[in-house]
C-alpha cells in the first residue's frame, strides 16, 4: 500500500537470491522482527503460527523463543502423525542449546527435548539414533540429580534396549519401576511397567508380562484411561494391546477376547493412529492364535 513499498517472489529461487544477498546480520534482524509482528498480529492464536514462528525465532536467533515455538511445532506435528515434520522440529530445538547458557532449567529442557525426539524417532524406526538420544538425556538427569526425569529416561530406554537386543532392557525398566515407587509417581509407574512388560515378553517371560500390563489395566481406569504421562499414546490403549498379545501367546483367549472389544473402544473414543494400530495389530494375532477372522465389531472406521 502507498507510500510503503511491498515486493513479491514469484519464484521460490528468486527468493532465495534475493534473500542470500542479504548481509547475516541483516537477515537475523529481519527474522526477529517478524516474530515480533506474528506476536503482535496474532496474540490470541498463536498455536495457529507456531510453525511459522519457530522457523523465524530461530534464524532470528532468538533462542528462548525459538526453543519454545520449535517444541510447539513439533509436538503439533507428532500429534497428527506427520513424524518427519516432528523430527525436523526436534533436531532444530537440540540446535538451540548450542547457544543457551548451561544452567539448571535449559538443561531439564534439553533432557525433555531428546525425550520429545525419542518419540519421532520410535514412529520413523530411528531405533540406533534413540539409544544414543536417550543416553546423552541420561547423562544430563544424573549430573543434575533428576529423579524423575532419570527415570522416565530409563523407562524408554528400557524399550529401546530390547528393540536392540539389549539385556540391560530389564534393568533399565527395574530402575525406573525403582524411582518411580520411591517418588510415588503413578506416571513414571506405568510407564516402567510397560516397557518391562515388553522386555518380559521379548524374554518369554509371559507371566512378569501378564502381571505388569495388567497392573496398569486395573490402575488406568476412569480419569486415568485418558492420561499420557509422557507417552506418545496412552498407555492405558497400549497396555491393553500388549496384555492382548501376551494373553493370547499363552491360550488366555476369553480374557484377550474381552479385552479386545473393550481396548478397540477404547482407541477409536482416543482416535490416536499409534494406539490403534497396536490395537488392531494385537487382535489380528489374537485371532490368528484361535484360527479366527476378526469379526464386524473388531472394525474402525472400514479397516479391517
Amino acid at each position: 500500500m502507498f507510500p510503503e513499498v511491498e515486493y513479491t517472489f514469484k519464484h521460490a529461487l528468486t527468493h532465495e537470491v534475493s534473500y542470500q544477498s542479504l548481509l547475516h546480520e541483516r537477515r537475523r534482524a529481519l527474522h526477529a522482527r517478524i516474530v515480533d509482528a506474528i506476536e503482535r498480529l496474532y496474540g490470541d492464536r498463536l498455536a495457529e503460527q507456531v510453525e511459522r514462528l519457530s522457523h523465524h525465532a530461530f534464524h532470528g536467533e532468538v533462542w528462548d523463543k525459538a526453543l519454545t515455538y520449535l517444541r510447539q511445532a513439533g509436538a503439533k506435528a507428532f500429534a497428527r502423525s506427520a513424524n518427519h515434520e516432528a523430527l525436523g522440529h526436534f533436531e532444530q530445538a537440540l540446535e538451540v542449546f548450542r547457544h543457551l547458557p548451561e544452567h539448571r532449567e535449559n538443561l531439564e529442557h534439553a533432557i525433555d527435548v531428546r525425550i520429545e525426539l525419542r518419540h519421532a524417532l520410535n514412529s520413523l524406526g530411528n531405533f540406533a539414533r534413540i539409544n544414543d538420544i536417550l543416553r546423552e538425556a541420561e547423562i544430563h538427569a544424573e549430573a543434575l540429580g533428576d529423579q524423575p526425569r532419570l527415570g522416565k529416561v530409563s523407562a524408554f530406554l528400557s524399550g529401546s534396549l530390547f528393540t536392540a537386543g539389549d539385556d540391560r532392557a530389564v534393568e533399565s525398566g527395574r530402575r525406573a519401576l525403582a524411582i518411580g515407587t520411591a517418588l510415588g509417581d503413578v506416571g513414571l509407574q506405568v510407564a516402567a511397567r510397560y516397557y518391562l512388560a515388553v522386555a518380559y515378553q521379548q524374554l518369554g517371560d509371559y507371566e512378569l508380562a501378564i502381571q505388569g500390563l495388567s497392573t496398569n489395566v486395573n490402575v488406568l481406569e476412569g480419569e486415568l484411561s485418558g492420561e499420557r504421562f509422557g507417552m506418545p499414546s496412552r498407555p492405558s490403549v497400549l497396555s491393553r494391546a500388549r496384555l492382548i498379545l501376551n494373553l493370547a501367546d499363552v491360550g488366555e483367549f476369553a480374557e484377550a477376547n474381552r479385552l479386545a472389544d473393550e481396548a478397540t473402544r477404547m482407541a477409536d473414543a482416543f482416535d490416536e493412529v499409534f494406539g490403534q494400530a497396536l490395537v488392531y495389530a494385537a487382535i489380528g494375532e489374537l485371532c490368528l492364535a484361535q484360527g479366527q477372522f476378526p469379526g464386524p465389531s473388531r472394525r474402525s472406521n472400514g479397516a479391517t
